[in-house]
């Protein structure tokens, strides 16, 4: 099964803010931390970009595209 899965930079440039604004708001519980970690690092899947999109005030579409790019964490954990 293969799960696209961004990085804390990757989802900051998706959402046009600061990487330390996202990981702040983590490590304050502002937002959960994501299921999955890959070498030690967070890892968002979709759905988790979506609520930090939301807490941001970022706006999503419904394919997940957004006008920044992004790019995949690891192309797959089983």
């Amino acid at each position: 099964m293969k799960t696209n899965l961004l990085s804390t930079g990757e989802v900051a440039a998706l959402l046009a803010i600061k990487r330390y604004q996202l990981e702040y708001a983590l490590s304050e519980g502002h937002l959960p931390e994501p299921r999955s970690r890959f070498l030690g690092k967070r890892c968002f899947a979709p759905d988790e970009v979506r609520v930090v999109a939301a807490y941001f005030g970022k706006v999503k579409t419904d394919n997940g595209e957004n006008t920044d790019g992004g790019g995949t964490c690891s192309d797959s954990l089983t």
